[in-house]
């Protein structure tokens, strides 16, 4: 599947009124890349992608049994890439912004990434959020709710070198699945950010989450 394997186990036990089942996957190296003859807009990252998840809920339907899930969800990205504009607007800067108002589409070497989540009672909570690029280091934090299908992350840039005008402020991810909404919570403007922000060791980040 994408260029990758998959190994599922699911239980499905029907013999109660309320369903219970429990889902086990492995994903392994999966082309999170665009393709062309259907896709000639360039999606925002590409890269390999492993995912693990490993779920237990009840309910009629697929939706009833996400909305009541307990277990883990984790996610890493290898050698992949993302789109310049995205990643300096994470940290809320004069490039930036700069990059977002010419619509660049160039992108940038993704070093790595990693989500680990915790799924409580259909709430996914970030225990890490990391994504590594060269300018800039990225990092998350906050919760997807499965019963409302909504998002309520903030995201914030850390960069790596001098940037001017800099709103120490996390982008704010809300919204429905269908309909997610982008904004800044504004703090503190620093005229110039020296940009101290270090590389993520992605092996020992990759090997963590995924022991998880």
């Amino acid at each position: 599947m994408l260029g990758g394997k998959i190994r599922s186990h699911m239980r499905l036990d029907a013999r109660t009124d309320e369903p219970k089942a429990s889902v086990d996957i492995h994903g392994h190296r999966f082309e999170a890349r665009r393709d062309r003859r259907e896709r000639p807009a360039a999606p925002p990252a590409t890269g390999l992608l492993q995912v693990q998840v490993a779920i237990s809920g009840v309910g009629r339907s697929v939706h009833q049994v996400a909305a009541t899930a307990n277990g883990t969800v984790t996610a890493v990205v290898q050698q992949g890439a993302i789109r310049d504009s995205l990643a300096e607007m994470t940290g809320v800067d004069l490039r930036g912004l700069g990059l977002v108002l010419t619509k660049s589409q160039k992108e940038i070497p993704l070093r790595c990434a990693a989500g680990d989540f915790d799924d409580r009672d259909g709430t996914l909570t970030a225990k890490r959020l990391v994504a590594d690029t060269e300018p800039v280091l990225i990092t998350g934090e906050g919760q997807i709710h499965l019963d409302t299908e909504t998002f309520d992350l903030a995201i914030s840039g850390h960069p790596k070198r001098v940037r001017l005008f800099r709103f120490r402020a996390p982008v704010l991810v809300k919204g429905t699945f269908t309909h997610p909404s982008i904004g800044v919570q504004a703090r503190k403007l620093t005229l110039v950010d020296p940009g101290k922000a270090k590389d993520a060791d992605c092996a020992a980040l990759e090997s963590e989450v995924g022991r998880n």
